[in-house]
């Protein structure tokens, strides 16, 4: 697993369990009977750190690092005022103990100022493993958690392609059987992805392979729609052209 690798999927796992964490601190903020806890602990601690102040509706919005400094900050604080079971030494140590090389903040500083581009498996698995736990601390679940985060551009895609293509083409009654199957395990796969990612390499694989090259000169002959037909689309779409 190449370096550049573990440390998207890293960061990508830190961005999934960021909303969980601006949550937890929000709960546990309001319930310490300050009129404006918002200023009273968040704005007054971001300035204190020098950050350059914005408006922020919910503290997911901050950026994961300032997010778990508060938690830090506050740990004790929170730990007495509670009722939740979360602020025990474990959870301490999982996510802001910075001795603890796999603790969330450490985790958290290594991947976004990488000191080194030879990261090994174990590293990434060891990281993996805290921040599968953080999830479950913060009543969640990773998997679940990258599941939402990917769903909303995954479902986009998905059926952008299959509205201008895929399912128009599957009314059509000029379809031979052999070609219909054909066309209907490409949707079964697209709709198996759970990532956009999954989908754009499908689409792009789907192009390029002899059995699609066969099934694009027969939907030609029939005048139907082609992957190819929107292809510029769909890469604009994923990689980041918004055309609506």
């Amino acid at each position: 697993m190449e370096s550049i690798r573990i440390l998207q999927d890293t960061y990508e796992k830190l961005y999934a369990i960021t909303p969980k964490l601006g949550n937890l601190l929000e709960t546990e903020f309001s319930q310490l009977n300050q009129v404006d806890w918002r200023d009273y602990y968040v704005d007054s601690f971001l300035q204190k750190k020098k950050v350059f102040k914005k408006e922020w509706n919910h503290l997911y919005e901050i950026d994961s690092y300032y997010l778990l400094e508060l938690l830090k900050e506050n740990w004790n604080l929170f730990r007495e005022k509670s009722d939740s079971n979360f602020f025990n030494l474990d959870n301490f140590n999982l996510f802001v103990n910075r001795r603890n090389k796999v603790s969330i903040i450490s985790i958290r500083n290594e991947v976004a100022h990488p000191e080194y581009w030879d990261y090994d498996i174990e590293t990434y698995r060891a990281w993996k493993k805290s921040l599968d736990k953080a999830a479950f601390e913060l009543g969640s679940d990773m998997s679940e958690l990258l599941y939402e985060l990917h769903k909303p551009e995954k479902d986009k895609m998905l059926s952008y392609i299959l509205d201008n293509t895929t399912n128009i083409t599957l009314k059509s009654e000029k379809l031979s059987d052999d070609i219909r199957n054909s066309v209907l395990k490409t949707k079964s796969i697209m709709e198996q992805q759970t990532t956009a990612a999954g989908i754009i390499a499908f689409f792009s694989d789907a192009l390029k392979s002899l059995r699609g090259q066969q099934v694009v000169a027969e939907l030609k002959k029939l005048g139907l729609p082609l992957f190819e037909d929107i292809k510029d689309e769909v890469f604009d779409m994923y990689y980041g052209i918004d055309k609506d």
